[in-house]
């Protein structure tokens, strides 16, 4: 793709020179003006059930509900730095740089700032639900704490009166705790749901913990490290990939651990989805650089759980995967747009025109993906 670009006010330009990323373009004009000029973003994006936080520019986050109507749920963040990373929850977003971290609230007319917090060591994941934050820093530790403080998050006066409870500190926790915690290595990865912190280790170790209670509640020891993981909505179910890069569905209700078939799932995976739209609970995809591959688990078949490959779409060239809703893969570009694509295992209307693939392949989709688990 060729572009012209127009320097205004300009009779010649002397020098022109990019950065050693390619990300920027330097130009001298003979007046001594230095222009510089995006070519393209670092993809940085985040999602939350249906809610999508993406860097639009340099200085800027858009935040879409892809849930509601895009005109009405638009918001855009001007920011003061270039974050390292975006993160989202359905009140409240968060950008990053290093150590540092800018919480905004959305719950107004407009996006306001909420608070900015420096953390003890470097980000290396954010995650945002309600009321909490986890973040995951460099040396393998995660910080659980509130976004807002106690009072106004009604998180104190809530949970003080519950039964045989002491709530003390409750609006912070770290991990591993010291003589506490059944970790046995540095975490490497870790999700939050609307009731549990997930992460596990480089040991193989997947810990549960209930927010409601403040307490774990369940560990899994897996036979390997783990090094990416991705919770249903309910969070207790998880798409993992360890250290070997097997895949598995493992499902802490009955701490049973189901392999992905290992001949339709990709080689380097650089996302994992759960479906957010509630009438598909048990589709997910895995994206590499190329395709997302569809999968889905079943429940309850006569021989016990499964999971199934559906099939596998191309995904558009330099857009990245953040968030599966209703069959539809909303995408960031690297212009600092939102784009999206419907899956090929989803695309019925497209497979009602074409005759030939009406009895073969939009049966099999339909019965693939009409099971559905309560």
């Amino acid at each position: 793709m060729q572009q012209v670009v127009s320097v205004d006010d300009e009779r010649a330009i002397e020098w022109m020179e990019w950065s050693d990323d390619g990300q920027l373009l330097g130009a001298v004009s003979s007046t001594g003006a230095v222009h510089v000029y995006l070519s393209k973003l670092t993809i940085l994006g985040d999602s939350f059930g249906s809610h999508l936080i993406f860097l639009s520019s340099l200085l800027e986050v858009t935040i879409v509900n892809v849930s509601e109507d895009i005109n009405e749920s638009l918001m855009m963040i001007r920011i003061d730095v270039e974050p390292s990373l975006v993160s989202i929850g359905p009140f409240h977003a968060a950008v990053t740089m290093n150590n540092r971290a800018w919480f905004y609230s959305l719950t107004g007319n407009e996006p306001s700032i909420l608070r900015e917090r420096e953390y003890v060591g470097i980000i290396k994941c954010l995650k945002l639900n309600g009321d909490y934050v986890a973040a995951l820093f460099a040396n393998g530790t995660v910080h659980l704490h509130l976004i807002e403080n106690e009072s106004s998050s009604g998180i104190a006066s809530s949970s003080s009166n519950r039964e045989g409870k002491d709530y003390e500190r409750r609006d912070v926790k770290s991990f591993p705790e010291s003589g506490g915690s059944s970790l046995g290595g540095r975490i490497t990865t870790l999700c939050l749901t609307n009731d549990f912190l997930i992460f596990a280790t480089d040991s193989g170790s997947i810990e549960f913990f209930i927010l409601e209670d403040w307490a774990m509640v369940n560990v899994y020891r897996h036979s390997n490290g783990v090094k990416m993981i991705a919770a249903d909505s309910n969070g207790v179910r998880l798409a993992l990939i360890d250290e070997r890069n097997d895949a598995y569905i493992y499902n802490a209700t009955n701490d049973f651990i189901l392999p992905i078939p290992a001949q339709y799932f990709p080689t380097g995976v650089k996302s994992l989805l759960w479906e957010t739209w509630i009438h598909d609970k048990g589709v997910f995809v895995v994206n590499d650089s190329k395709h997302s591959h569809v999968f889905i688990y079943v429940r309850d078949t006569i021989d016990g759980p499964s999971v199934e490959f559906v099939g596998k779409t191309k995904i558009p060239s330099s857009q990245f995967p953040l968030l599966l809703y209703n069959g539809v893969i909303v995408t960031q570009t690297q212009s600092g747009k939102a784009s999206n694509f419907v899956l090929s295992t989803h695309d019925f209307a497209e497979k009602m025109n074409q005759r030939d693939l009406l009895k073969n392949e939009y049966l099999r989709d339909i019965l693939k993906l009409n099971f559905q688990y309560v």
